[in-house]
């Protein structure tokens, strides 16, 4: 076996080894969308960022997190780096993750906890479990 062959299989199960750790931590993605067309929509702001918009189908302790759609439209004439094409202007999970919680403040559930999360595919949407204390 040369050198470049010993080379390659010495860094070949750290890679694999690091895609798969990479994998575990990211959340689902999912096409959720068809599930929240008859929810209930509300509106949330969080320091920092535009409005979000959630939808909360009734009775599945499930909430749709996305920014809002004005928000989504005019973020490139209010951001220089949405204009330039650094950023695509979608808020990062954890601030989709305060605005869930929020919500749940708001409409008087504060005990509440947030469980699994998705994704969609376009990565603008995210939707969270929730659980209660009885």
């Amino acid at each position: 076996m040369d050198q470049c062959s010993r080379k390659a299989s010495r860094l070949f199960l750290p890679t694999i080894f690091a895609a798969c750790l990479a994998a575990c931590h990211s959340p689902v993605v999912r096409e959720f969308r068809p599930d929240y067309e008859r929810a209930l929509r509300t509106s949330v702001k969080i320091d920092g960022y535009a409005p979000f918009s959630i939808l909360e189908p009734t009775g599945q302790k499930r909430v749709q997190v996305s920014l809002n759609t004005l928000a989504q439209v005019f973020a490139p004439l209010t951001s220089a780096t949405v204009l330039l094409g650094f950023s695509n202007g979608i808020p990062p999970a954890s601030a989709h993750r305060a605005a869930a919680l929020a919500h749940l403040v708001e409409t008087g559930r504060q005990g509440c906890t947030l469980g699994e999360e998705a994704v969609s595919p376009t990565g603008r949407e995210y939707e969270f479990r929730y659980s209660c204390p009885e």
